[in-house]
C-alpha cells in the first residue's frame, strides 16, 4: 500500500540493504553462469546457436549474451560459421562421390542419405544436382534400353527354338 519504494527505505534501511546486496550477488551467479554457457558452447560439436544456449539459460533472445559478452558472442558466431562451410564442403564432396556411383542413385535417395530436403539441394548446389538429375536419367534410360534389348532377344530366341520344332 506504499505509493513508492522511499518510505520503505527510510523505514528498514538494513533489509533494504541486504535485499540490494542478495540481487547483486544474483545477477552476478546469472552472469558467470553465462560466461561459463558461452565458454562451453564454444567448445561444442557442432557448435550451438547464441538463441540455443539462451534458451539454455533460461532467457528468451539472445540479447542478454551480447549485452554481456558480445565478443565470446562473435566468436561462437565465427566458430558456428566455420563449422558451417566444413559442413557444406563435406556434402559437396559426398554429392560428387554419389555422382560416380553406379546405378546412379535417385534424388529422393541422395535427400534421405544426406538428410537433406530436394529444395535445399537444388538451390545450394545447382550444378551437381543437375548433374545428379541428368545421369540418373540417362542410367534409368539406358537399363530401359537394355531390358528392352533383352526382351526382344528372349523373344527372338523363344520363336527361333518354336520354329526349329515346326510349330508356328
Amino acid at each position: 500500500g506504499y505509493a513508492n519504494e522511499g518510505c520503505i527505505q527510510n523505514r528498514f534501511p538494513e533489509l533494504c540493504r541486504a535485499i540490494r546486496r542478495k540481487i547483486r550477488q544474483e545477477k552476478k551467479a546469472r552472469i558467470s553462469a553465462m560466461q561459463v554457457a558461452l565458454k562451453n558452447a564454444l567448445n561444442d560439436d557442432p557448435p550451438p546457436s547464441l538463441d540455443e544456449v539462451a534458451r539454455r539459460l533460461g532467457y528468451a533472445s539472445s540479447g542478454v549474451l551480447r549485452t554481456y559478452f558480445s565478443t565470446l558472442c562473435d566468436k561462437l558466431l565465427a566458430r558456428r560459421r566455420r563449422h558451417r562451410r566444413l559442413q557444406l564442403l563435406e556434402l559437396k564432396k559426398k554429392l560428387q562421390a554419389t555422382l560416380l556411383e553406379w546405378p546412379v542413385p535417385c534424388i529422393a535417395s541422395v535427400c534421405r542419405r544426406f538428410n537433406v530436403q530436394r529444395g535445399a539441394l537444388q538451390k545450394m548446389y545447382p550444378h551437381e544436382y543437375a548433374a545428379l538429375r541428368s545421369r540418373y536419367l540417362h542410367t534409368r534410360r539406358k537399363i530401359w534400353e537394355r531390358r528392352q534389348q533383352q526382351i526382344r532377344e528372349e523373344v527372338y530366341q523363344a520363336v527361333q527354338k518354336l520354329n526349329g520344332e515346326g510349330k508356328y
